[in-house]
């Protein structure tokens, strides 16, 4: 039976996998290897040493997408805080849909990253956890006293 509380901890297991994946061969320099969170740092970093309006450079709606998706793995820090309660705010739930969109759109503008498998787990754990605080009720009180 689905509940918030096996969703949540799917899109966390689908989370961690997706930053733990092994980045892809030939990822890193002199043949190190590493997982796939710290190849998304990688390139942002050398995407931030680019001199602007480089071919190297991201244009600015670029960074805004990728800086609105990196913003968007906040959603996962309130989980422990929200998961008993038994709704959410229409607030939480426009933001949680905000960066499943984010998220989405990441695929458009960052073509490389679509082809990792990480990129998919990633957006499969925002999925879920827009699934799991939008559509499920939580199993805590509901904070209205009765008189």
């Amino acid at each position: 039976m689905l509940s918030r509380r096996t969703l949540i901890w799917t899109a966390w297991i689908l989370f961690v996998a997706s930053v733990l994946l092994p980045a892809p061969a030939g990822s890193f320099v002199g043949g190190a290897s590493g997982v796939s969170g710290f190849y998304v740092l990688g390139k942002i970093i050398v995407w931030s040493e680019a001199a602007p309006g480089s071919a190297a450079a991201p244009d600015f709606w670029r960074i805004v997408i990728l800086t609105l998706a990196m913003f968007s793995n906040i959603a996962f820090l309130f989980t422990p805080i929200l998961r008993n309660h038994r709704t959410v705010s229409i607030a939480c739930k426009a933001f949680l849909v905000a960066a499943l969109v984010i998220g989405g759109s990441v695929a458009f503008a960052f073509p490389e990253f679509a082809r990792l498998p990480a990129y998919w787990l990633w957006l499969s754990s925002i999925v879920v956890l827009t699934l799991a605080f939008a559509g499920f009720d939580g199993s805590g009180a509901t904070g209205k006293s009765k008189p």
